[in-house]
């Protein structure tokens, strides 16, 4: 099948914490899978790719994987046999990113990451992909997330451990040795950063009691990390002239910096409560049962 593909690592016996070959294979699953979504998803948003099991081997670990699409009632495909060009071209799509980590263990600029999407484009027009209706090419921060999934899947593995994918008869090395750390993704793709200071109820997830890490607060449902310099109230916090805990919550000015790529779409966001002006504690009576779902 032109959509079937093997992920295979190998290791040497005898070696101290297996469970990070099942890890890095779970993992490894999980990255392709997004990819497939994402190629999938720059020629037709109606497009949807699932991976399935077909087999896997002991010895070295090998799963044999298949990319399945379905699509949304859709008039644009209709007309197409599309199932069988796409599929093929999520393996070599696969093939490409993969290619593109052999020579490099980092991402330097932003220049390699628009290489990395011509190149798919380019594999897009060879595939005839292009004549879909609706073809985009892949957003350069997906992509680079996906680089990012992919070397963070890889980082358990030991240096005897090797890692192999192979479809349409062709096998390359996978180079376990790639990683894009966080703050380098966030330094290539920001194009403009907006900053504003806003009143905001912060609920407390973990306080920092030391006062040498960034607090972690819940906001609108996401997890936040922030930094205190309201210096004079965090010294009250650590000397416990203040009761703060896990549930509680505060009324901050809080900055806030978002980080936009050129397409105006975010990259990150960065918190600093300047001043506390209130604590909002749990009412007592719900205090228990609250704090052990939070």
């Amino acid at each position: 099948m032109d959509s079937d593909f093997y992920v295979q690592i190998d290791f040497q016996k005898g070696t101290e914490n297996p469970e990070r070959v099942f890890q890095a294979m779970s993992d490894l699953i999980h990255t392709f899978r997004h990819i497939d979504q994402d190629l999938s998803s720059s020629i037709a948003t109606t497009i949807q790719s699932k991976l399935i099991l077909q087999d896997i081997e002991a010895g070295s670990i090998r799963a044999r994987l298949r990319s399945i699409l379905e699509s949304i009632d859709d008039e644009g495909l209709k007309e197409l046999n599309w199932k069988k060009v796409v599929g093929s071209y999520l393996v070599k799509g696969k093939y490409t990113i993969l290619k593109f980590l052999e020579e490099r263990d980092k991402i330097d600029n932003r220049q390699q990451i628009e290489d990395l999407r011509e190149s798919l484009v380019n594999l897009a027009e060879e595939a005839d992909i292009k004549k879909f209706p609706f073809y985009n090419p892949i957003p350069e921060a997906r992509l680079i997330k996906d680089l990012q999934y992919l070397g963070n899947a890889l980082a358990p593995l030991l240096d005897s451990d090797t890692v192999k994918f192979s479809g349409d008869s062709e096998i390359i090395l996978i180079n376990k040795g790639f990683m894009v750390s966080p703050d380098a993704m966030e330094d290539i793709l920001t194009e403009r950063v907006l900053t504003g200071q806003y009143e905001v109820f912060l609920k407390v997830k973990k306080p920092d009691y030391l006062g040498q890490s960034m607090w972690e607060f819940k906001h609108e449902g996401k997890l936040v990390p922030a930094k205190i310099l309201d210096v004079m109230w965090v010294q009250k916090f650590q000397n416990k002239e203040i009761q703060l805990g896990p549930g509680d919550s505060i009324r901050a000015l809080v900055e806030v910096k978002v980080n936009y790529d050129k397409y105006g779409d975010v990259i990150s966001s960065h918190y600093t409560v300047l001043e506390v002006k209130e604590i909002i504690p749990l009412p007592k009576s719900v205090q228990q049962s609250l704090r052990l779902d939070f």
